[in-house]
């Protein structure tokens, strides 16, 4: 009889949260088990993994909800999901089977304090009021960074592929994911890349069923405010930043926006305490030459290649590399322009070229007559912004190459044997094999990789540059002896400053100066540390630390207003919650099964293509 093990993952969002219980087979009675009642070739796999439809489920709103009441996060949220999986798992096994609550960028939009409460009562609840295997808070219930987040992604990716039972760990598929805050990448450089980049890189280190360990070098970047949903309102602000400061004395607040039909209207959009009406004027191509802005690409790195924002990774070849991109990268190829699949940039550009040219009547009207799949209104208002937003990060962003545009087209194939050599670099996906692609599948895979017996000395799990997850208690790891070392020194600086006693221009002056030199991720540092040295500080120097947070929050917003404006900008503002509107379809109710027959995509039955030898499929 098959013995098997379960695992618990809750997604906490802002907008709510999903579970998923996940099965595979007992690793320590494998050997036990009849081999006609194993998969085939089991000792030469990875766990495998099961999630039946049925073993997941969402609830509204998110935990957001509960920033400023933390206690009742228990009994107005989590305590459904517990009690579902609690239907699932046998309840002799629920004692012995972990559970993971990871949240992701929507948390951040609590402040620091509401947010730590959330997560740290969440914790406790569950462990008193749930029999799951709860053991470190830390380690269970925590928000997790972008680049986790794609390193999960890339794993679920290419389990469900099948390319982790392979023996040679040199062919994966590159992971790309678009969420409404944040974009991210994930993939394997070539051999000569990873000699190159070895400090850049991430090792991966997963584990098959016969105990040996196979380890991968990843890259993996995340950019937050590329999302969709940030992009959209640095788009929009810096419509509404341009407009006032031309039209200073002007009580009118129409702004005129290309990236929306001809004629569409969005009401009472927000910004600084104003609201603006935004007007499509319907023009393709200003849109897209509006948008490319956005990405940065001016800013300087390291060194080449440099993707966008500054950011440095190591080169991609397309004639090889395979890449798929989940959430807005299907969404807004699959919903509005049915071009979800192979990747096909002639026919996708066309489409969003004649949607966006169009006059808002006429979108209304294919609309009511089935066109975009039911989509609200305000998601159509949205989806020339979000197809542009597409084609810049990929093409501009990225690199990937556009046929007669970056490549040349090399004329029409004619044989079967011709299309199958050829090689497409991307698609974008929402599922593999009818199996859903979510990062919480790699989670998992990790966690059910570690628990089979070895001798290889490998531990299981995630190093690198850049994956750090978020806990609880802070937002970076800072130890101890760096957290009374940065507290002497900033109480030396409390010190010298009211021994000069600063004008507050001068004090402006000062902190333009040294933070206009430091390097881009010192100022959210500089803010946690004094977040966190204002909590142990004695009470007569509480209020001065938090004056100085204070002002560095102003100072970024004005700072961020005025990079907007000029075009520079490095990061984004958040956007108001009722904004996050395109993080997924899920968030207006739409079924994801069983209604889109482009579902399934047979990735294993397909090749890739190659662009430089499409020509047959890019000229249908």
């Amino acid at each position: 009889m098959v013995d098997y093990k379960y695992g618990v993952v809750i997604d906490s969002g802002s907008s709510g949260s999903r579970i998923m219980v996940y099965r595979w087979i007992n690793p320590a009675s494998a050997k036990d088990i009849l081999p006609s009642e194993l998969p085939d070739m089991y000792f030469d796999r990875v766990p495998v993994i099961s999630l039946e439809d049925n073993w997941t489920t969402k609830i509204t709103p998110g935990i957001l909800t509960f920033g400023s009441k933390p206690k009742k996060v228990w009994n107005g949220h989590y305590r459904k999901l517990i009690q579902f999986a609690e239907g699932i798992v046998p309840a002799a096994q629920i004692p012995e089977t972990p559970i993971y609550v990871l949240s992701t960028a929507g948390m951040r939009l609590l402040p620091e304090k509401q947010r730590s409460d959330v997560l740290h009562q969440t914790c406790k609840l569950i462990q008193r009021n749930s029999r799951f295997l709860l053991p470190d808070c830390s380690e269970h219930v925590k928000v997790i960074d972008g680049s986790t987040e794609g390193t999960y992604g890339w794993l679920a990716l290419n389990y469900l592929m099948g390319l982790f039972n392979r023996h040679s760990t040199s062919e994966s598929v590159g992971f790309l994911d678009m969420g409404g805050a944040s974009t991210q990448i994930a993939f394997v450089p070539s051999e000569a890349e990873i000699s190159k980049h070895d400090e850049d890189l991430a090792t991966v280190v997963l584990r098959k069923n016969d105990g040996s360990s196979h380890t991968w070098r990843l890259f993996v970047e995340t950019w937050l405010g590329f999302g969709a949903n940030q992009a959209r309102a640095r788009h929009l602000n810096a419509l509404i930043n341009l407009y006032v400061g031309s039209n200073p004395v002007t009580k009118r607040k129409v702004i005129k926006d290309p990236c929306m039909p001809a004629g569409a209207l969005l009401k009472d959009y927000e910004y600084q305490g104003q609201k603006y009406s935004i007007q499509g004027t319907g023009s393709y191509e200003q849109c897209l030459r509006d948008t490319y802005p956005l990405l940065m690409k001016h800013l300087p790195c390291k060194e080449d290649p440099c993707l966008f924002n500054g950011v440095h990774a190591p080169k991609m070849d397309f004639e090889k590399d395979k890449f798929v991109g989940i959430s807005e990268y299907w969404y807004s190829a699959n919903d509005i322009f049915h071009s979800g699949g192979e990747y096909n940039f002639h026919t996708f550009n066309e489409k969003v070229k004649t949607f966006c040219d169009s006059n808002w009547d006429t979108v209304r009207r294919n609309s009511k007559k089935g066109d975009y799949l039911k989509l609200p209104e305000r998601a159509l208002l949205d989806a020339c912004f979000k197809a542009t937003w597409v084609l810049n990060v990929l093409h501009e962003g990225f690199g990937l190459p556009r046929l007669n545009v970056d490549i040349k087209d090399p004329g029409e194939m004619e044989t079967d044997k011709e299309v199958k050599k050829v090689h497409v670099p991307f698609k974008s996906a929402q599922s593999v094999d009818g199996k859903e692609l979510s990062w919480t599948l790699g989670k998992i895979l990790l966690v059910a990789s570690s628990q089979i017996p070895t001798q290889d000395a490998r531990p299981v799990g995630i190093t690198g540059k850049s994956l750090v997850d978020i806990d609880y208690d802070s937002d970076d790891e800072i130890s101890k002896n760096s957290i009374a070392v940065l507290w002497w020194w900033f109480f030396a600086f409390v010190i010298i400053l009211a021994l000069l006693r600063f004008e507050r221009r001068r004090l402006r002056r000062f902190y333009s100066e040294v933070m206009n030199v430091a390097p881009r991720n010192v100022k959210p540092k500089f803010k946690n540390v004094l977040a966190s040295l204002r909590n142990s500080s004695p009470e007569f120097l509480k209020p001065p630390i938090l004056k100085i947070i204070t002002y560095m929050e102003v100072q970024s917003q004005v700072e961020m207003d005025m990079r907007l404006e000029e075009g520079s900008a490095r990061a984004s503002p958040r956007i108001a919650p009722q904004q996050s509107f395109l993080r997924t379809r899920s968030s207006i109710n739409l079924a994801t099964d069983g209604q889109n027959p482009s579902l399934n995509l047979e990735f294993m039955n397909k090749p890739f293509l190659n662009p430089k030898t499409a020509a047959s499929l890019y000229q249908q």
